[in-house]
């Protein structure tokens, strides 16, 4: 814990606004000149500025402000001092609590431990407590978690992340929440107006630096998908045992990334587009068939792998989270609960075609219904349902809002 007092360098932010900052007050200059007051600029206020926060952590006094730039070093001292920042948790990490913002580490830790026995937690445990820095928290469907400290939110997610999915490679790891940052640390990623589950999706996407494959096959005629494998030779096997017929062949792999094929209806071979955006790689591939062949082309959806592509209900589901609200619960039970262990095949013969299928990792999707009704007042409404599956039988379900309640027979 020694090594967590020490102050942590500047944010990264804060040193891109610093560069902006003297590349505006030194853009008349150039050549030498430039590179002169590019220079008296890091000298004459970025050192200084991180001197203060030095000393700060240390607790030596910083004198009265006497302009705006010594004002925002006082104000950084100021922050820097209560800096200590800790997440507790009870087994399986039913209830976390967190502080942050405290002037000692005991503040902090005692009063993370306090909130965790506040919600209800028996067995509240430290975590993790650090200064001037952020806490990341991981977890898995098996419950097995890990937590990190980081001199920001995306190396603590990363830390946190990786320690996870050490434990239990096969399996996805997500954040038990947003990272903690408490003092000076924080700030590298804009988030205002982004829900709590949002900001904790955004550093899943920044923190795991994994590779997640995806793979088409085609028979000629349709085209078969697999995404969010761990190896790319994973991928491919996966899309060629879900095609069928005797022209089954792969058509391409990809990873942390979006791939569409189109090809004529005539027949012939596909043309394949990779994008970082779905509707991208969907319209390049069908753009490449239609200069080739005029309009009679056919596209698949796109196939997206990577964190970025990731459902945030998946969190949600593996957090053992079945439905948002009692009601919504109760109707999930009576649809969905006596599907759970049947198959695949069995349900969808029952259910119909899905409004949406999504490859959340080999082995597992999710099927998303939503069906349609009319309530007493004349309003429509829409029940949404998502059914998990895995190896081609159901495990899990999730119903969202009150509404499927209302059309429960």
């Amino acid at each position: 814990m020694d090594s967590m007092k020490k102050i942590l360098v500047l944010p990264a932010l804060l040193l891109l606004g610093w560069s902006v900052q003297a590349r505006a007050q030194c853009s008349v200059a150039g050549g030498q000149q430039q590179q002169q007051c590019m220079q008296n600029f890091v000298q004459n206020v970025v050192v200084p500025y991180q001197q203060a926060i030095q000393a700060a952590a240390q607790n030596q006094p910083l004198p009265p402000p006497e302009s705006p730039m010594e004002a925002m070093q006082a104000r950084a001292g100021a922050q820097a001092r209560k800096g200590w920042g800790a997440i507790a948790a009870s087994p399986a990490l039913a209830q976390v609590g967190i502080a942050g913002d405290l002037g000692s580490q005991r503040k902090a830790e005692s009063a993370a431990l306090k909130q965790c026995a506040d919600q209800g937690g028996e067995g509240c445990t430290l975590m993790a407590s650090a200064n001037n820095a952020c806490i990341a928290v991981a977890f898995n469907a098996d419950k097995q978690f890990a937590s990190a400290v980081g001199q920001d939110e995306i190396a603590a997610s990363r830390d946190a992340l990786r320690g996870c999915n050490a434990k239990s490679p096969d399996k996805i790891c997500n954040l038990r929440s947003e990272p903690l940052c408490s003092g000076i640390a924080g700030g590298l990623l804009q988030t205002d107006g982004m829900s709590a589950q949002q900001r904790a999706h955004l550093f899943e996407i920044a923190g795991d630096d994994r590779q997640f494959f995806g793979a088409l096959a085609g028979n000629g005629k349709a085209v078969y998908s697999a995404a969010n494998a761990l190896s790319q030779a994973d991928a491919e096997k996966s899309a060629k045992d879900r095609c069928t017929g005797p022209a089954c062949k792969l058509i391409a792999a990809h990873s942390n990334s979006c791939l569409a094929a189109a090809w004529p209806k005539k027949g012939g071979p596909p043309f394949v587009a990779e994008s970082s955006y779905p509707e991208a790689a969907r319209v390049d591939a069908l753009s490449q068939c239609a200069a080739a062949n005029g309009a009679g082309c056919l596209v698949s959806a796109p196939n997206c792998s990577g964190r970025a592509y990731f459902d945030y209900d998946y969190a949600r589901i593996h957090a053992g989270a079945k439905a948002e609200s009692e009601r919504s619960r109760q109707a999930g039970a009576a649809l969905l609960e006596p599907w759970v262990g049947r198959t695949e095949a069995e349900f969808r013969a029952h259910w119909g075609s899905p409004s949406a299928t999504t490859d959340i990792l080999q082995g597992e999707s999710r099927l998303t219904y939503e069906k349609g009704y009319r309530g007493k007042n004349g309003a429509e409404h829409a029940c949404k349902v998502a059914v998990f599956t895995r190896a081609y039988k159901v495990f899990s379900y999730f119903t969202e809002g009150d509404v499927c309640a209302d059309i429960v027979r």
